[in-house]
């Protein structure tokens, strides 16, 4: 799944034997599972800084469509999955920006919603995220326990 001509790890479609043009946060987890390469985990590390990083986090692909998977969203999981993963290959500085972009998006949010959310919109913080087949659920299980070990990490 790594494609040799995006530097990053990719979707793979086994019905059309043909990796995917959408480039997506979820390529951090080759990192997360310790399976990319020193140097696959470099390209990925400065795609994210470069590309994928927000004002409040990691937001899922470049995409912006209706659909909640795509940009300006960003979840929970996506950004536990950069952290861990670019900690096990060292690149702690780009996951602490990571966290305190993350952090700093739901304290603000959770001062005007008070609770935190199953995803945010993390290019613009201040607006509401959006977009698949129903509104944005409150209280989140994923969200409470990436946040709750960011702070955790944060301290370290």
């Amino acid at each position: 799944m790594w494609s040799e001509q995006q530097h990053f790890f990719v979707d793979y479609n086994h019905h059309k034997a043909s990796q995917s043009k959408v480039l997506s946060a979820a390529a951090s987890t080759a990192l997360f599972f310790n399976l990319a390469t020193d140097q696959q985990a470099q390209h990925i590390a400065e795609r994210l800084s470069r590309d994928f990083l927000k004002a409040g986090g990691i937001v899922t692909t470049f995409t912006s469509t209706s659909q909640q998977w795509d940009s300006p969203n960003g979840w929970a999981p996506l950004q536990w999955f950069a952290v861990k993963g670019l900690n096990n290959y060292g690149f702690s500085d780009l996951s602490k920006r990571i966290m305190q972009n993350w952090l700093t998006m739901v304290e603000n949010d959770f001062s005007v919603n008070q609770c935190l959310l199953e995803k945010y919109n993390v290019c613009v913080p201040q607006l509401k995220a959006g977009g698949g087949e129903y509104v944005v659920q409150q209280g989140f299980g994923w969200t409470n326990g990436v946040t709750s070990r960011f702070y955790t990490l944060c301290e370290d």
